[in-house]
């Protein structure tokens, strides 16, 4: 049987999250040919991502999403929203932040790696998911 992989990307910045899911699908595309079939979709906002809630098996998750409006959740409110609903799913942050107490409090939440974004941060990411694809019984 083959095992699908469901990847979100939730970022603000749209170049930014084309150049996430373009670098995820080179790497995956090796795993294709030993039965892993996997799918990435992205979300610009946590309302678009609210809208088609359902589980995924990692979510790259910005911690500073640009919204606004009543309906405003921040990537830490996403994080323990998504950790209450599905604590299996593998979180991934992101941010240009690099305060200790934050990384400490989204870890807190359940966030399994916490990314400062730099010039390595979408080769991280990568080899996270590599890895995480790898323990999978596939």
């Amino acid at each position: 049987m083959k095992k699908t992989l469901n990847i979100a990307i939730i970022e603000d910045n749209r170049l930014y999250s084309t150049q996430v899911k373009s670098a995820l699908k080179e790497e995956l595309s090796q795993l294709g040919k030993k039965g892993l079939i996997w799918e990435i979709e992205c979300f610009e906002s946590a309302k678009k991502f609210l809208s088609s809630f359902r589980k995924f098996d990692i979510i790259c998750l910005d911690y500073q999403l640009d919204e606004k409006g009543d309906e405003f959740l921040s990537g830490e409110d996403l994080l323990s929203l998504i950790k209450s609903n599905h604590p299996d799913t593998h979180v991934i942050m992101m941010s240009g932040q690099e305060e200790l107490q934050l990384v400490a409090r989204l870890k807190k939440l359940g966030a399994d790696h916490y990314l400062m974004k730099n010039p390595r941060t979408i080769d991280r990411i990568r080899q996270i998911v590599m890895t995480f694809c790898l323990n999978l019984a596939i």
